[in-house]
């Protein structure tokens, strides 16, 4: 038996954190961290996991943007994936969202 190993949205989001703490780390920029998959729970029933979430601050507690990313298979203008992105923006109290496909 073969085994295949494929990319996904969580190795993907994972390889985006890793080299944007790199970054961040040895230059002086807003974002001083990033992290993922933190849950947002906005009452019963409503909880959300943004992708990659950009701090302002190495407690995690300034939110600067959330991240929704999809791989190649969803289109950047499909409708289901725009209004997820955006719920998860208002629930952060943001004023914008960043949504993505991969192209690897």
């Amino acid at each position: 038996m073969t085994t295949i190993i494929r990319r996904n949205e969580r190795s993907w989001a994972i390889d985006l954190i890793s080299k944007i703490n790199a970054i961040s780390t040895t230059n002086d920029l807003i974002i001083k961290r990033a992290g993922g998959e933190s849950t947002i729970s906005t009452g019963r029933g409503n909880t959300m996991f943004p992708d990659v979430v950009l701090y302002g601050n190495k407690e995690q507690s300034i939110i600067l943007q959330g991240w929704e990313l999809k791989m190649p298979d969803v289109p950047i203008e499909d409708e289901t994936f725009i209004k997820d992105a955006q719920r998860k923006a208002i629930a952060l109290n943001l004023n914008s969202v960043s949504s993505t496909t991969s192209h690897f």
